[in-house]
């Protein structure tokens, strides 16, 4: 009887061990899972206050040589369009952007949509910046705005990057856990794996204790 008692402990110790570590596992992968959640670009655009109120119009280069800007391949169907001082989520993958820059009166005119004709060099009032605009070809590390101004320079309109230490990380410091960036409020709740471990581990070990006391009686 007395070594019967001491396999039941040590049966039970060992399925309480395992069913923790399990526990521990089941947590460790659903927060590396939540934290290995992809990082977001976004890019803005303002003007400087040497242009009058503006809205800019940002396309998808087409396929074909770089220089000159081939504008007269340039499709606005797709556009991004939005005022100066906002902006647009930016996939990661090197694409290249062409941007116009187009008064707030006559962009407001076309409801929302960018007009074709917006890519004629005798519109009236619309900049075609010649310098294209690229997006990183990596994700960065941690959710990331960039921000661009507008500028008027002898070369003409020109883009700057106004916070280009943005993309310049430490390579010591790994990427922020995507719930630590998160409101309390938003952040994944983990209390059901405990319940849910805790319930299997009850389970399995009234099951082995069932099973040794029936291999014990017959």
């Amino acid at each position: 009887m007395t070594h019967l008692l001491t396999s039941n402990r040590r049966t039970s110790s060992l399925v309480i061990l395992f069913c923790g570590a399990s526990i521990l596992l089941s947590v460790s992968a659903s927060r590396a899972a939540v934290d290995r959640s992809p990082t977001k670009l976004r890019i803005t655009i303002s003007h400087s206050d040497k242009y009058p109120s503006l809205y800019f119009v940002v396309c998808n280069f087409p396929v074909g040589p770089m220089e000159p800007l081939p504008w007269d391949r340039v499709d606005v169907a797709k556009a991004k369009f939005f005022p100066s001082g906002s902006g647009f989520e930016c996939p990661t993958d090197g694409r290249v952007f062409v941007v116009l820059a187009v008064p707030r009166a006559t962009a407001e005119k076309a409801k929302g949509k960018p007009d074709p004709g917006w890519l004629k060099p005798t519109a009236p009032g619309v900049i075609r910046v010649a310098q294209p605009l690229k997006a990183p070809s990596r994700p960065p590390t941690r959710d990331v705005t960039l921000n661009y101004r507008l500028d008027k320079t002898p070369a003409g309109p020109t883009l700057t990057l106004l916070n280009p230490e943005a993309l310049k990380l430490d390579p010591k410091s790994g990427p922020t856990p995507v719930s630590e960036s998160m409101p309390k409020s938003e952040r994944p709740r983990y209390t059901w794996l405990y319940f849910a471990g805790a319930g299997a581990l009850l389970v399995v070990l009234l099951a082995v204790l069932f099973l040794k006391h029936r291999g014990a009686v017959s």
